[in-house]
C-alpha cells in the first residue's frame, strides 16, 4: 500500500499479490478519502481493478522480488517529513505465515534510501503504475 498527501486529496493505493485456489490474483485498488484544495464536487471512492496478469507474469515478478530484496529483513524508515509525505507500507507473508511488515516514507518524491526505491519501482512497474 501507499499514499500520497492523502490529506490534500491524494490517493491510498492498495496492490495485493494473493494465492487464491492455486492460482496467483493480482489486485490493484485506489481510495480518495478527501478532497484536493479547492474541489468542491468531491465524493469519496474506491476503485478496484483485478490486472490482467498470465501465472508466469505473476511468478516471475514474486520470484524477483523475492530474490532481489531480502524482504524479511527490511525495517521502517521514517525521515522527518514536513510536507507532502509519501508513505509506502508493506507487509509480505509467505507460505509457512511468517510475515514480516515494514514503512517508508518520503517527503514528496525525495528518496532517502536506494533499496526502497528500486523495490518499489518493481512493484510499480509490475502493477502499471
Amino acid at each position: 500500500m501507499y499514499s500520497q498527501d492523502v490529506g490534500h486529496g491524494g490517493s491510498q493505493i492498495d496492490l495485493h499479490v494473493y494465492s487464491d485456489q492455486n492460482q496467483y490474483v493480482a489486485v490493484r485498488s485506489e481510495t480518495r478519502s478527501f478532497p484536493r484544495p479547492g474541489e468542491s464536487d468531491f465524493k469519496p471512492s474506491t476503485k478496484e481493478e483485478k490486472l490482467q496478469k498470465s501465472q508466469q507474469e505473476i511468478s516471475t515478478f514474486l520470484n524477483d522480488v523475492t530474490q532481489k530484496f531480502k524482504l524479511f529483513e527490511l525495517k521502517d524508515v521514517h525521515p522527518k517529513v514536513v510536507l507532502h509525505p509519501t508513505s509506502y507500507q508493506f507487509s509480505v507473508s509467505d507460505s509457512c505465515d511468517k510475515t514480516n511488515s515494514f514503512k517508508y516514507t518520503v517527503e514528496g518524491s525525495h528518496a532517502t534510501d536506494e533499496q526502497y526505491e528500486q523495490l518499489i519501482t518493481l512493484i510499480k512497474s509490475f502493477f502499471g503504475m
